[in-house]
Parts: C-alpha cells; structure tokens; sequence
C-alpha cells in the first residue's frame, strides 16, 4: 500500500465519521403528562416521586414537596412513613444517593440546582444557618 493510498483510506474514514455525527438523533426528554414543563424541579419532582412511590408499601403516605431555597436552587423533600424511610434511604444511603444524582441530572437539563432530603419526623431538622467555618473564638 502506498502513501497516497493511506491518505485516502483516513480521508474517507473522516468523511464516515463526520455524516454519522451529523445524522445523530437528538435526544428530545418525553412529555410527561403530570409535569409543568415551566415550573422548574417539576420534572425532576415527577421522577423522585415516581422513585419513591415504587419503593415504599404505604403509598397513601408518600410525597415530595418542591422547596425553593434560592434563585436557582430547589430542594426536594421526600416525605414517607416513619417505618419505610430506611427504604427510602437504602443500605449506606445508597438509594437516596441515587435519587440526588438523578434530580441533579434533570436539574442539569433545566439549570437549576436541585437537592433530595428525606425528611423524618422522628427527627430534628437539620440547623441550616452557620456552615462549616463560622466557629465563635
């Protein structure tokens, strides 16, 4: 085989290469029926609660709230009966980790950042006001 020969070969690869990456479908999200498309976490809110309502056995006491918590974030709480939250929260958090990348994955699409908690009412709410670094001297 000549030099020639091997350019043209490559060439001609490149060309395939280039119609195919033209011709790739765009991936276009499904219309989903309960979701407003303008509310922002709406979807994300649809899939965690369809997530949820197929993990837990009591699904008359399941939902998650939208929370807006600032310009462009949202948090989802995820309410469920106190016996099923370890469902909800999987061995070592591994559901609910799942369920946050899921959320921030939709918000991603939406940009808008967007949380999962899993709220118990046996529980306490977590003190939100100072961060890590405000320590009093």
């Amino acid at each position: 085989m000549t030099d020639t020969e091997t350019l043209e070969e490559k060439d001609n690869q490149e060309e395939v290469e280039e119609t195919q990456e033209e011709s790739a479908p765009k991936i276009v999200l499904p219309k989903l029926d309960n979701v407003d498309d303008d509310l922002p976490g709406d979807r994300a809110a649809a899939v965690i609660e369809h997530i949820v309502l197929s993990l837990v056995e009591n699904k008359d006491n399941a939902e998650v709230e939208v929370v807006e918590t600032g310009d462009n974030s949202i948090e989802l709480h995820v309410h469920a009966d106190p016996d099923e939250i370890g469902r909800v929260i999987g061995k070592k958090g591994r559901v609910v980790q799942a369920m946050r990348r899921i959320a921030r994955a939709i918000g991603s699409v939406e940009d808008v950042n967007i949380g999962v908690e899993v709220i118990d009412p046996n529980r306490p709410p977590r003190d939100r006001s100072r961060s890590n670094n405000d320590y009093d001297d």
